[in-house]
C-alpha cells in the first residue's frame, strides 16, 4: 500500500477569500404591545378612568418591558413586575377573557392555539397603579384588561 493513497490532499482557497458564507444572527425579537383585543368599556376593567399619573407609569411600564424579550418578562422574578400566568380557577372570571381563537394573516383560526393557557399579568407599579392582563403570541403581547384596582384576583384580606 502506497503512503500517497492515505493523504488527504490540501483545499485550495483564494488568497484572503474565504468560500464559507457566515450565517447571519438575528438578535431576539423585543416584546411588542398590541391593543387589538383591549376591552375599553368593560364595567370592572375600566380603560377611561386614572390620571395622568397612572397613564405616565403605565407608559413608562410598558416601554421598559418593550425592551425586554417574551421569555425574560416571563421568567422575571422581580417583586415590582410581578409577572406570571394567570390560573383562572383562581381569579374572579372563570372565563377567562372570553376572546375566540385568534386568526392567521389569511383570516383562518389558529388551531391548537389556547389564549387562556398564554395569559399573563404584571404589574404596572408595585402596588399603587394595578395590573395589565393579556396573552402572548410568541412576541407580542395583546393587553385585555387594565386592572388598576387589582380586581381580577379577589382579596385574600
Amino acid at each position: 500500500m502506497s503512503k500517497s493513497n492515505n493523504r488527504i490532499g490540501l483545499t485550495k482557497l483564494g488568497k484572503g477569500v474565504s468560500k464559507i458564507n457566515p450565517t447571519p444572527t438575528q438578535p431576539p425579537s423585543r416584546i411588542s404591545f398590541s391593543y387589538k383585543y383591549l376591552e375599553t368599556q368593560n364595567s370592572k376593567f375600566p380603560c377611561g378612568n386614572g390620571d395622568i399619573k397612572y397613564w405616565t407609569t403605565f407608559i413608562k411600564r410598558l416601554k421598559a418591558i418593550s425592551s425586554m424579550t417574551a421569555k425574560e418578562l416571563q421568567n422575571n422574578n422581580s417583586k415590582a413586575l410581578r409577572c406570571h400566568r394567570i390560573d383562572w380557577a383562581e381569579t374572579t372570571e372563570k372565563n377567562g377573557f372570553g376572546i375566540p381563537k385568534p386568526k392567521d394573516e389569511y383570516g383562518k383560526e389558529i388551531e391548537n392555539y389556547d389564549i387562556a393557557a398564554e395569559a399573563y399579568q404584571f404589574a404596572i407599579t408595585a402596588n399603587e397603579c394595578g395590573r395589565v392582563h393579556g396573552f402572548f403570541i410568541e412576541e407580542i403581547f395583546y393587553i385585555v384588561w387594565l386592572d388598576p384596582n387589582h380586581l381580577l384576583y379577589e382579596s385574600k384580606e
